[in-house]
């Protein structure tokens, strides 16, 4: 899939960003290690544009804390992990073309993407089977715009090979005329080959043969 014109992307992303609240920006501003840096510094000029003190995350924050990390009193706490950097499944994938197909398609719109179990980011990590079917998951936060990109998906088609629905019958090898009848078939004796000979008579043209009735490409 071919990349967007450079200024076209710019164009984009700043006005899908200027139409954020401060607080969406704030976590997308959180993932931006994920961004692209056309992306990235998309969001820095709408960021400087209304003045908001809103730092870019360079990095992934650290993973949280096992339970047996926690102190007694933080027993019972809801689940500190921010709901936005949670995994969502958008689609589930049966092939690797599929897969490259709409990861793709989740690249162009900015959309940082991982596949199965794992997570795993780049499609040539990924080593599980297909089969079953794989989840595709992108941040919580992202979800809803990742939803509107795979709507457009469609997927490509394999090659057909040509002769797939090609019409074949037995045709007069003098005219091509399909008006032909079958006479009768050679006795076996009178035959030179193991296989069986046939007799025809075209209606069209009146030409007679025999051959071992094979049909032809229409």
């Amino acid at each position: 899939m071919e990349s967007l014109d450079q200024q076209e992307q710019w164009h984009q992303l700043t006005d899908t960003y200027r139409h954020m609240s401060g607080d969406e920006l704030c976590r997308v501003a959180d993932d931006a290690f994920d961004l692209v840096p056309i992306a990235r510094e998309a969001l820095q000029a709408v960021i400087s544009e209304r003045g908001l003190k809103i730092q870019l995350a360079a990095a992934p924050p650290p993973p949280p804390l096992e339970s047996s990390d926690y102190q007694d009193d933080t027993e019972g706490t809801e689940d500190l992990e921010d709901p936005a950097h949670r995994l969502v499944c958008v689609r589930t994938v049966r092939s690797e073309s599929e897969a490259k197909q709409l990861k793709a398609l989740l690249d162009v719109n900015f959309i940082a993407s991982c596949l199965g179990p794992e997570d795993i980011v780049d499609l040539e990590d990924f080593k599980a089977s297909f089969d079953g079917e794989v989840e595709l998951k992108v941040h919580s936060l992202n979800s809803h715009r990742a939803f509107d990109a795979l709507a457009l998906y469609a997927p490509e088609e394999e090659e057909k090979d040509p002769d797939e629905d090609a019409e074949y019958a037995v045709v007069c090898p003098k005219c091509h005329s399909q008006e032909i009848n079958f006479s009768n078939a050679v006795p076996e004796a009178a035959a030179t080959s193991a296989e069986t000979k046939y007799n025809w008579t075209c209606d069209a043209c009146g030409h007679e043969w025999t051959d071992e009735g094979i049909a032809q490409k229409l």
